[in-house]
């Protein structure tokens, strides 16, 4: 199949499917076998074969940057394929596709041809007709800053602010919120550019100086969905899916982290001056560096956050030094994501053109 241009969704937000992992099933008569390929074999105690599976294997993509990893399962009924697919199509995943139909199938295709898998007109139709059962989906963003410095600064209030959701683990300046342990989904925040820099795949790459300059001054926002949110969502198969369901994914979750403004600065007469006077007080004592659990009563406490937190404000992060507070629900901004990728990737075929969206008739 032809991989069609990006393609614009009511937002014209470009949404980047990145990893994912997916199993397709054969039909009654056909098995799926990978040669040359170590087969394991789960046996019970009286010797009975429960199950047999063979080992993964690295499937190289374009400029042999990305890989798909395949392997089969419960004897050879079920092939499974994780990895980038637009990656692997064109040798780089900072900019891809919200086209998840488009991305199992060429997979699946690639697959299929480089491991001599011979498939059925009948398996073909039902994979196109969507019947591809999806186990992880990785949603991303490119939002562009000022630099890579500023990027980082970024993330350092974004630790801080999630750190009193909690469910919060950071790695360097990565943040991750992760509820439940990450079982089932989390988001994460990383400056793209250090994050590129370290990475040894595009080592000798002739367009590896122009993609590391392009990612200087991005933070990448990653949706990552396993397989039980997938369920619950009804997004578990590849025909749930259309060209508005990832950046309708993406916003919700996003919605979950709700940033508010943190205080900074000492209290001033305009401040309390926008005030209901009960709230004026509990406002003066968080800047001034108070510790309100001292003071209010627990459930006294939870009343004024709420109502602080419907004016925008979040009173568990601690009152900070003047100038040094980053509003990230600007600077996160939906107009600040990058919607396009750079015209000399379109170029040299590392990325997909976008689709002009069509002026509207007056």
């Amino acid at each position: 199949m032809s991989i069609k241009p990006v393609r614009p969704n009511k937002r014209n937000l470009l949404i980047n499917i990145d990893t994912v992992k997916f199993f397709v099933k054969d039909d009654h008569e056909n098995t799926f076998t990978l040669p040359k390929t170590t087969t394991a074999r789960l046996t019970s105690e009286d010797g009975e074969i429960l199950e047999t599976y063979q080992n993964r294997v690295p499937l190289p993509g374009e400029h042999g940057t990305h890989f798909l990893h395949v392997r089969t399962m419960k004897f050879g009924k079920k092939l499974s394929i994780s990895g980038s697919p637009y990656a692997f199509m064109h040798g780089q995943n900072v900019y891809t596709s919200s086209d998840m139909q488009a991305a199992a199938l060429d997979a699946l295709r690639r697959v299929c041809k480089a491991f001599k898998i011979k498939t059925t007109e009948e398996q073909r139709q039902r994979w196109i007709n969507g019947d591809i059962t999806l186990e992880r989906v990785d949603l991303a963003v490119n939002i562009k800053v000022e630099s890579e410095a500023k990027a980082v600064d970024i993330l350092r209030q974004i630790r801080r602010q999630l750190g009193e959701h909690g469910s919060t683990k950071t790695n360097g300046t990565t943040v991750y919120w992760s509820p439940r342990d990450g079982k089932e989904f989390s988001i994460c925040f990383y400056a793209k550019g250090p994050q590129m820099r370290k990475q040894k795949r595009y080592i000798g790459q002739p367009f590896r100086e122009r993609l590391l300059k392009d990612s200087e001054c991005i933070i990448r926002i990653e949706l990552r969905l396993k397989a039980r949110e997938l369920r619950k969502l009804q997004l578990d198969k590849v025909s749930a899916w259309d060209d508005q369901t990832a950046v309708r994914i993406f916003d919700k979750y996003m919605g979950k982290l709700k940033f508010l403004n943190i205080t900074s600065g000492p209290v001033t007469k305009e401040e309390l001056s926008r005030l209901p006077s009960r709230l004026r007080p509990v406002w003066a004592l968080h800047k001034g560096g108070q510790d309100l659990s001292l003071i209010y009563l627990p459930r006294t406490l939870r009343r004024h956050k709420s109502d602080f937190r419907k004016l925008g404000f979040d009173l568990n992060c601690p009152n900070q030094a003047e100038g040094t507070v980053i509003p990230l629900t600007k600077v996160l901004a939906p107009s600040k994501v990058i919607n396009s990728a750079p015209e000399w990737m379109i170029e040299e075929e590392l990325a997909l053109p976008r689709q002009k969206v069509a002026a509207k008739k007056s």
